[in-house]
């Protein structure tokens, strides 16, 4: 199958053939008229070079118009063919052009060789199209300088007159090869231009990014830092207290401390699970589990933190089971996170729903407060670690949703949040497939 630039080359020059050969005709025409000239201008000049300007612009319209057999679908080919027609069609009116041009300055040129115009033709247009249209418009310029001449009546006076053509059209072969390697050349500057425009477009994104990841991890550092110093200050306060040897205060001081390290212990545990996360260090431990008992016990468990913030929860579950081969422990801690966060982002007053359903070999649950809500900008950014926007300033290190996307993605899983905007609540939705344990 033909390359379609090359069968646009072939069209062109099936064209350029038939203008060729009625030029050819109406030289003959006007030879055995009489109408030769001598070297005086004709009185019929003007309309002959009106004639000249109508038979390159039908030209230009055939080779505009012209399309090939399509052996590929048109929507492949399309943008091919008319770039190759807008290279020919340019290069046929420069041609046009110079004969036009050498018609009119004829009484001007005396009797110069009309070749010399479409000499100048041919390099414009292998200059501006490439090999092909160069070789056009050298096969066009030589049919219409042939003609000219016999129109003219310019009598060579050292060189016949086909050596001349000979000469003007191994000229314009050359000129054509040169002129096209140079187009080439251009043209995979440019393409080289462009690779490096986008690359560095790409590059300067890519820093960005770094920049941005980089401020966000030392805005996690400081966070980190703060909510490891708040603990430390009670356990500190606590043992200077139970130093004085009172026994009461003593046993309080230890229930405080207590509840300091569990929140160490918290902070210290999702560091290490993203840690293990990223190297691949995690390992999930997967059993056959009913998702149901899942959300069950969660809301058994977060019933009273909620009530003692004055939050009410509702839970939702099928009557049928809900059968999943995963982890109970990490899924306990991701719906765990995602109650947590509707827990520190809803006021008082405020609701949470838990709703679990089974839909096409899927299990889907949806967490949903009445909460602050989330940004529209911080929207593609809630799962990232270290991005805890100014929004999210509370305890905890900002890497519970994290940890949520990713352990869900373990599972062969997706996780979802959308808002409606500050103050219009979030919800967060797990799309888990529904797979049966592996048989033995």
């Amino acid at each position: 199958m033909p390359e379609p630039a090359a069968a646009g080359r072939g069209v062109c020059a099936g064209a350029r053939r038939g203008a060729g050969a009625r030029l050819h005709g109406a030289a003959g025409h006007h030879a055995g008229t009489g109408l030769r000239r001598t070297g005086a201008r004709h009185p019929g000049h003007g309309a002959r070079a009106l004639r000249l300007s109508g038979a390159a612009l039908r030209l230009y319209t055939q080779l505009v118009s012209a399309s090939p057999p399509l052996e590929t679908p048109i929507a492949l080919r399309r943008p091919e063919l008319a770039g190759a027609a807008r290279r020919y069609g340019t290069a046929a009116l420069i041609v046009a052009g110079a004969a036009v041009l050498r018609w009119l300055l004829q009484p001007v040129a005396g009797s110069t060789p009309p070749y010399i115009t479409f000499y100048f033709a041919v390099l414009a247009a292998a200059a501006l199209g490439g090999l092909g249209p160069g070789l056009a418009a050298t096969a066009l310029g030589a049919a219409l300088g042939f003609t000219l001449g016999r129109l003219e009546g310019y009598q060579p006076a050292e060189l016949s007159e086909p050596m001349r053509l000979l000469l003007f059209v191994l000229l314009g072969i050359g000129a054509s090869l040169i002129a096209g390697r140079m187009h080439r050349a251009l043209g995979a500057a440019h393409e080289t231009a462009e690779r490096f425009r986008a690359s560095s477009e790409a590059l300067a994104l890519a820093n960005e990014r770094l920049r941005e990841t980089d401020r966000n991890k030392n805005r996690f550092m400081a966070v980190l830092a703060h909510e490891l110093r708040n603990p430390l200050m009670p356990i500190r306060n606590a043992l200077t207290i139970m130093a004085q040897g009172d026994p009461q205060r003593t046993q309080r001081m230890l229930q405080v401390i207590a509840r300091q390290v569990g929140h160490l212990e918290s902070l210290v545990t999702d560091l290490l699970d993203v840690t293990r996360i990223d190297t691949d260090k995690l390992t999930l431990h997967r059993q056959p589990m009913d998702l149901r008992e899942l959300v069950r016990q969660a809301a058994d468990d977060y019933a009273p933190l909620l009530a003692a913030r004055g939050l009410a929860l509702s839970a939702q579950v099928p009557d049928a089971p809900v059968p999943l081969h995963g982890d109970p422990a990490r899924l306990a801690q991701v719906l765990g996170n995602l109650l947590s966060n509707s827990l520190k982002f809803t006021p008082p007053g405020g609701e949470v729903r838990v709703r679990l359903e089974r839909e096409a070999g899927q299990a889907l649950l949806q967490v949903e407060d009445t909460g602050c809500g989330i940004p529209a900008e911080a929207l593609p950014h809630i799962f990232d670690a270290f991005a805890q926007g100014e929004h999210e300033r509370s305890e905890g290190l900002g890497l519970g949703l994290t940890l949520v996307k990713r352990l869900v993605e373990m599972h062969g899983g997706q996780v979802q949040a959308t808002s409606e905007g500050q103050g219009r609540g979030s919800r967060f939705v797990l799309v888990l497939r529904l797979e049966p344990p592996a048989p033995g």
